[in-house]
């Protein structure tokens, strides 16, 4: 639990630099690349997710296998996959601040 409110905290810390001295972006290829090695990923796991929730819900409707399921995991993932995919569209690669 301290690493990650560690980690948040420096994160707050060095957001608040660039906001009080910001610079300009230098080139910005590697975000970009890091932001697409990302989706990648997350879209190969959402999509295993996908096919092991699909196989356990079988004819079943997908709402109401969410709701009938009794093991979190499938679902978890896939929602995490899921909600992580949306922000990459979303922000287009810059902050959502």
């Amino acid at each position: 639990m301290s690493i990650f409110g560690l980690g948040g905290g420096v994160s707050f810390y060095e957001r608040v630099q660039h906001i009080r001295h910001p610079e300009p972006m230098p080139d910005p290829t590697w975000n970009y690349v890091v932001l697409a090695a990302a989706a990648l990923f997350e879209g190969i796991s959402f999509t295993i997710a996908l096919r092991e929730f699909l196989t356990q819900a079988g004819t079943t409707p997908f709402w109401e296998a969410v709701h009938r399921s009794k093991d979190p995991t499938t679902y978890t993932v896939l929602a995490e996959n899921a909600a992580a995919l949306v922000g990459f569209g979303h922000s287009g690669g810059q902050p959502c601040f």
